[in-house]
């Protein structure tokens, strides 16, 4: 059971159309990233050493303090951000990395309303908001803030607090919205996570495998169950389709790449594995019955 040579191409073809269309579906850029050459160049950076991208080692902020006391380092200052109403959520993102930091320390963002800052800080025990403190090589961190629909901020503060000696440093940051796109790495209004995405993709494609593969295969070429093979390749065929087009609105309404492209790609192999091979397979077990009754003429 093999697929038609038509249905392949023209899967080929569906995926070389939908590529472009993929690539801008895919999530705007940072609404603004904090460069630290920048910062230097422009004399805004008041606090730690900037290290030069060497080898695998990115452009770095330094950060040192060897007092037993508590210190803030403030990192950058964003006054009119670029937030709009629109933006009900935003974070700051970017990578850090620490060694023997003493106590717990945190980064911190301060959303400038009015005269009293509203703050973000990493002082959860793990993930993208876990607190700073021993020793740790380059992780994800993120300082979200979640406003509604209020008036955008006056000005952006981060800073980072450590409250005793310990060594931090921090590659460039980026300000994005919504807060959803860096938080989950999907869009606020995808279907589901790229995660989830990747989940979908791999069973489906399992199931393919096995049903098709192991299951159908077989039955076809010994030429049993001829019902069950044929409603299997069916049932599959349709359901294919189904996701093929599901996939085609997801493009239209712009959903991510982690949407689309398991629904393009079981869709696109379902139909030509289901109702691609369903013709050959009507064919193959025809010759299986033509065979028997071959058999049964020469007795």
């Amino acid at each position: 059971m093999r697929p038609s040579i038509c249905s392949i191409v023209g899967f080929t073809l569906l995926a070389t159309w939908v590529s472009p269309v993929w690539a801008e579906s895919k999530p705007p850029g940072p609404l603004l990233k904090i460069d630290w050459q920048d910062q230097q160049a422009a004399q805004q950076l008041s606090s730690g050493q900037l290290l030069a991208a060497e080898g695998t080692e990115p452009t770095r902020l330094r950060l040192e303090h060897q007092g037993a006391g508590p210190r803030q380092f403030q990192l950058a200052v964003l006054n009119d951000p670029p937030i709009t109403t629109d933006h009900v959520s935003y974070v700051i993102r970017g990578r850090v990395r620490y060694e023997n930091v003493t106590g717990v320390g945190y980064l911190e963002l301060l959303n400038y309303f009015g005269d009293s800052p509203y703050f973000s800080r990493t002082l959860a025990t793990s993930g993208t908001l876990g607190q700073l403190t021993g020793t740790s090589d380059w992780r994800d961190f993120a300082l979200p803030f979640f406003k509604n629909h209020e008036p955008p901020p006056q000005k952006l503060e981060i800073n980072l607090h450590l409250p005793g000696s310990g060594i931090v440093e921090l590659t460039d940051l980026e300000l994005i919205a919504p807060a959803d796109l860096a938080l989950s790495g999907s869009p606020a209004n995808a279907w589901w996570s790229d995660r989830a995405g990747g989940y979908i993709g791999g069973i489906g494609g399992s199931v393919l495998g096995i049903l098709l593969g192991a299951v159908v295969g077989p039955l076809v070429a010994k030429g049993r169950a001829k019902r069950f093979a044929l409603v299997t390749l069916a049932v599959v065929g349709t359901l294919s389709v189904v996701s093929l087009l599901a996939g085609l609105v997801a493009i239209c309404l712009q959903q991510p790449y982690g949407v689309c492209y398991p629904l393009l790609l079981i869709g696109g192999l379902g139909s030509a594995l289901g109702w691609g091979g369903f013709a050959q397979t009507v064919k193959r077990y025809r010759e299986h019955e033509l065979r028997k009754m071959s058999a049964l003429d020469a007795l």
